[in-house]
């Protein structure tokens, strides 16, 4: 009886603990909804933020600045490495081969012209903030992204931003969320706002370098009416690293070298913008009552594993930044190992408001408000993350733990790698540790069939329309996005 009564009481105790945990996490929840503002940067790899790199000091000061304000998500991934891809898993809670966009110029299954887009029965982020009293606007910068393939569902104005005068996006993205801002400032409604900047990514202009950086930013004395990225057929810019990929046309290193700055020197001209609206954020009293997103929807490599560009299934194209802002800078600072996969950024989202009740069910990603909120040891592990290659569609990654396991079920090559000893993914231990790639093979088997069972319940048919016109098509036609 003396057994019985402690245990009775050790488990009183625990759940008083588990109780008082769950009021601390309620009562940090924001009172009201608050206003939402989810900033997206294209093509902008992890360790290309300081906050998560030793190696690129001062580049980013304005993300790091507001990553002290914010939680930081250590070990995010998108799980394909290509826009619409990548965006409409954040949107929608599934990965890709679920939601169906995917593979060359989202071509439909059923073998049509068409382009395959979003089922009605897969809800998205912006539909249900709408449903529950959002005014949602969305601001973009890419053909990708377009309303037709599904991400204009909810939102009330969802604008294409062109090139300003400047030749640049972020100026332009700038002008009109502050605009729309200004209009929701005393609107009794909470607002939704979606932003994505394109100017990281590598440029499409024939005649100029891969990657355009502003004047303001000398790179070694590189000059933008260089040649020096064109090929003998006079193409420049993303054409020429397209060609680089399909000949294997050696590249010495200075030049790769050079290549990689251009980029960070995009990086941070996008970090100096994103300073800019931060700072009108805070003179217009948004900022620090707001749920601040920011991320990637995937990196950039620079041969370090045979390519140029975004296509594989590697940390350099799949690591991404993932900073959450909660209302009032609630646990600024705090930083979160757990894996996680961007397909949990829209369950986070509606949890961080108090409104998980309306997570829409059967969804892939896990709701991380718990890990952000709570101090409680709750289940807030996302588990295994998916990867698959944006070209090889048979080509995936698995990381669980500390490892990343790739396969090809075509190929059967596989690569294991230790991530906390290499995260550059430069040794393969596969043969090495033959039972660790059998364990993660059998849960990679079990990850894709689960995905395929998802999509044949979630999507229920192949949904297409053309989205895209005949001059997008023989544009993405040229740069090597679609058949």
């Amino acid at each position: 009886m003396k057994k019985s009564g402690q245990s009775k009481l050790i488990i009183l105790g625990v759940a008083l603990i588990i109780l008082a945990g769950l009021l601390v996490v309620r009562s940090n929840r924001p009172k009201k909804l608050p206003n939402i503002i989810f900033i997206s940067l294209d093509t902008l790899r992890r360790d290309a933020v300081d906050v998560y790199s030793t190696s690129v000091a001062n580049n980013t000061k304005n993300i790091d600045n507001f990553a002290k304000d914010s939680i930081v998500f250590d070990r995010a991934y998108a799980p394909m490495p290509f826009t619409p891809s990548s965006h409409m898993s954040m949107f929608t809670g599934v990965y890709p081969s679920v939601h169906g966009l995917l593979g060359k110029g989202l071509k439909s299954r059923s073998g049509s012209q068409k382009e395959t887009i979003l089922p009605a029965s897969i809800k998205t982020l912006p539909e249900i903030l709408n449903k529950l009293g959002y005014e949602c606007t969305g601001f973009f910068s890419s053909n990708w992204l377009k309303a037709g393939f599904g991400f204009g569902r909810g939102f009330r104005e969802y604008i294409r931003v062109h090139r300003g005068a400047d030749h640049f996006f972020a100026g332009e993205i700038n002008k009109k969320a502050i605009a729309i801002l200004t209009k929701y400032k005393n609107s009794e409604k909470p607002f939704f706002l979606f932003l994505h900047y394109y100017d990281i990514h590598s440029d499409f202009n024939s005649d100029a370098p891969p990657y355009t950086t502003s004047k303001d930013f000398q790179i070694n004395n590189y000059t933008q009416a260089s040649k020096e990225f064109c090929d003998n057929d006079k193409k420049c810019a993303t054409y020429f690293l397209l060609k680089a990929n399909k000949t294997g046309e050696p590249i010495g290193s200075q030049k790769i070298n050079l290549l990689h700055d251009l980029y960070l020197g995009g990086v941070k001209y996008t970090d100096q913008q994103l300073g800019l609206l931060f700072n009108k954020l805070k003179k217009m009293g948004i900022y620090r009552n707001s749920l601040i997103i920011l991320t990637s929807d995937h990196g950039e490599e620079f041969r370090e594993h045979g390519l140029f560009l975004h296509s594989q299934v590697y940390n350099q194209t799949c690591a991404v930044p993932l900073i959450f802002k909660l209302p009032k800078n609630v646990n600024a600072g705090m930083r979160i190992d757990n894996l996680i996969c961007n397909i949990s950024i829209m369950p986070s989202i509606l949890g961080l408001i108090g409104r998980s009740q309306f997570i829409p069910r059967g969804i892939q990603g896990r709701d991380m408000s718990y890990a952000m909120y709570g101090k409680l040891n709750h289940d807030v592990k996302e588990g295994a993350v998916l990867l698959q290659d944006k070209i090889k569609l048979s080509k995936y990654a698995l990381c669980y733990e500390q490892y990343k396991f790739i396969f090809d079920y075509k190929s059967k090559q596989m690569e294991l790698y230790n991530l906390q000893k290499d995260s550059k993914e430069s040794n393969n231990i596969a043969t090495v540790k033959p039972m660790v790639s059998k364990r993660m093979l059998k849960m990679l088997d079990e990850k894709v069939a689960a995905c395929r069972r998802k999509y044949n319940s979630m999507r229920g048919r192949d949904d297409a329309a053309n989205v895209l016109t005949a001059k997008d098509k023989m544009r993405l036609k040229s740069l090597g996005y679609m058949h």
